[in-house]
């Protein structure tokens, strides 16, 4: 990541300092407009319905005309319940103090109209909040943890802060976004951004009926954007990457990308020394018969040499390490990795440079104002023969062909090159695939007693990449522990005949797993002389299971592209009859296609499944229908086949079920005694 990394609630055990050693405590700054906090909530509001969280007032003002930034909060919320008093009475304020500076204004609590404070410097607690220390990232972040005594059902909460200062290393390169609305109702949302007089302001509001106001005053430019009575914005899961439900406004300097581009070009200067452990290196790599291949070997020497860890402490949160640096400790987050790895491909004759992508905003930032702040992570753009392959260092065990192992789809990147002045699509160039093939025999044995069951599993593209990561974190045993697990939670008790094997495929990545089981009691409850199983194209099931939120007002992200086919074969012993052949079946959209094809030749019964994504979401009117096509895909995953077994093997069965009836009777009567 490159340093926009939110918080979460975890605190290092770094221990605490003396509030008055971090932090500063005083009125608010004079440039800011104190806004005002109704003495009731509205019968008109949109939350007055029984919300039992809300926030009256959230008001955000940044003054840009000085030399530092200064961004002025202010919160009002009032929780109406006792279980989240809990959650209005203790919050953080996060600020990094390299290069920023906190000053807490006030806390203060209103009840019965009377607003009184509750604001003890002395109590205020400094902690370092390292929120991604567990995903390998370090951001030198710390909070000011406040508790606040007395608080109560009906009760108002506000406080108030402010912080100065902002990276350096972004020399001013930034954009200020807003979120206008929330999953709980905001009585009033008000946002004001000062800039120097005569600025050129760039307003970019998303999803607001109101207008931001921009004036031109004697001490500078204003923009304002108040929204009172905030509608509530019930998110559903599984959105877009590029899609965000809330309404936003963002505000910045008026710039272009080039200018983005002119910034981040000195932070990865040519001419870079690399250890003569990778001078070998290349000249080992410039043997591989084409570029292609050399590429994919220095891709796959940065991903599975060079582990990710991401320290974003001042200047490194966007400047990347020495390429050299990075390879001899073994380790770097994005950027570093990005370097590294184009400087490589350089070397290597291959046309490369870093590339700024966003994992939270994806092609949406297209839309908005071109920043460095717009970006959280780095890949690499390689161009070989006339083709654009998106390479990110950060991904692990990727393996084929240079094709296969491209990058997720960030929509947008800004390749930092002389020249460039406009973001690229990256998702046209990603190619790689979640592909499974699992091939499933069935063969009962021919008293019926038992089944022997075989999975042949062929993964490619991501799954294969998913397989590899599996077995690295669990090791083949525990993964094949796991695998037997499933079939028995599917067929009942079962004897593993032979450990699972793992073929990797070195030509094109894929990876195949050989399972063999014998499954003792599969049969479902049926009369004499027959045989009922139920069996389940799980292999195809994952994208066809129903959304956990079906009724929406939001896209639903699909992931694409995908091919799955599932192919389970039965085999009749001898003598033994099918009653009916489960009916074919064929269910698409706009978005998948899913196909069951059904076929009795020479003893043997065959049931293919396939599916195949389309498009990467489901826009939010065709929801009700594709989850309609969902349903009727997902019901033909399951089937069951009814079976007569041969006539001798038929009396055999009826003779030995009248033997255990007699017998559990004779021994149910002489318990009785």
């Amino acid at each position: 990541m490159l340093g926009v990394a939110g918080l979460l609630p975890a605190v290092l055990p770094s221990g605490s300092v003396r509030a008055d050693d971090g932090f500063s405590s005083g009125p608010a700054p004079e440039w800011v407009r104190i806004q005002p906090v109704p003495a009731a909530w509205p019968s008109e509001s949109s939350a007055n319905g029984g919300a039992n969280w809300r926030i009256w007032l959230l008001d955000a003002q940044v003054d840009r005309r000085g030399g530092e930034a200064v961004a002025f909060y202010e919160q009002v919320a009032e929780a109406r319940t006792r279980e989240l008093v809990g959650e209005l009475a203790r919050f953080s304020i996060p600020f990094n103090p390299e290069f920023q500076s906190l000053t807490i204004h006030d806390v203060e609590v209103r009840r019965d109209g009377e607003w009184v404070t509750r604001f003890d410097p002395q109590r205020v607690t400094l902690a370092r909040r390292e929120a991604a220390f567990e995903a390998d990232i370090a951001t030198g972040v710390m909070s000011a943890l406040i508790v606040v005594d007395d608080v109560r059902p009906g009760d108002l909460v506000r406080y108030r802060d402010s912080v100065r200062g902002e990276n350096p290393v972004l020399a001013g390169m930034l954009h200020d976004e807003f979120r206008m609305t929330w999953h709980d109702p905001i009585l009033r949302r008000h946002v004001r951004v000062l800039f120097p007089r005569g600025a050129e302001v760039d307003v970019r509001p998303f999803g607001i009926e109101a207008e931001p106001v921009v004036r031109s005053k004697r001490d500078g430019t204003e923009v304002v954007l108040l929204l009172e009575n905030a509608p509530v914005v019930k998110v559903a899961g599984d959105l877009p990457a590029w899609y965000d439900a809330y309404a936003s406004v963002q505000i910045g300097p008026r710039r272009n990308w080039s200018e983005v581009v002119a910034w981040a070009l000195p932070l990865y200067p040519e001419g870079q020394p690399l250890p003569d452990e990778l001078e070998q290196r290349i000249a080992q790599w410039r043997s591989l018969p084409d570029a292609q291949s050399r590429a994919a070997a220095a891709l796959e020497a940065v991903q599975d040499e060079v582990r990710y860890f991401s320290v974003l402490l001042g200047e490194s949160s966007h400047r990347p390490s020495a390429p050299s640096q990075t390879w001899l400790r073994r380790f770097g987050d994005c950027k570093d990795k990005a370097w590294l790895l184009a400087v490589l491909l350089r070397r290597l004759d291959v046309d490369a440079v870093p590339a700024l992508v966003s994992s939270g905003g994806n092609r949406r930032i297209a839309e908005g104002i071109p920043a460095a702040s717009q970006f959280d992570h780095a890949i690499v753009r390689a161009r070989i023969d006339d083709r654009t392959y998106w390479l990110d260092p950060t991904l692990t065990l990727q393996r084929g062909t240079l094709s296969d192992r491209s990058a997720f789809d960030f929509g947008v990147a800004l390749p930092v090159a002389a020249g460039v002045g406009a973001l690229e699509a990256v998702s046209g160039d990603v190619t790689a695939t979640w592909a499974q093939k699992v091939q499933e025999r069935f063969e009962p044995s021919a008293d019926g007693t038992r089944i022997e069951l075989t999975v042949d599993t062929v993964r490619s593209g991501r799954m294969a990449e998913r397989i590899r990561r599996e077995l690295e974190r669990q090791g083949e045993a525990e993964l094949a522990s796991g695998y037997a697990n499933h079939y028995r939670r599917l067929y009942g008790e079962l004897e593993v005949l032979s450990p699972l094997q793992v073929e990797h495929v070195e030509a094109d990545g894929s990876v195949r797993l050989r399972e063999r089981y014998a499954l003792l009691s599969p049969w479902e409850p049926s009369p004499a002389g027959r045989r009922l199983i139920d069996l389940y194209a799980d292999g195809v099931a994952d994208p066809i299971e129903l959304p956990a939120d079906p009724v929406r007002g939001h896209p639903l992200a699909l992931r694409h592209p995908v091919k799955l086919e599932q192919v389970t074969e039965f085999v009749l012993p001898p003598g033994w009859r099918l009653h009916a052949l489960p009916e074919a079946e064929q269910v698409e959209d706009d978005a998948f296609s899913y196909r069951r094809e059904v076929s009795e030749l020479a003893g043997r019964i065959v049931v293919r499944h396939a599916y195949a994504s389309r498009a990467d979401h489901v826009t939010a009117a065709a929801i009700p229908q594709h989850v309609a096509q969902r349903r009727q895909a997902n019901g033909a995953l399951g089937f069951r086949l009814a079976l007569a077994m041969a006539a001798s093997q038929a009396q055999g069965d009826r003779q030995e079920r009248m033997r255990r009836l007699v017998r559990d009777l004779l021994e149910a009567g002489e318990g009785g005694q």
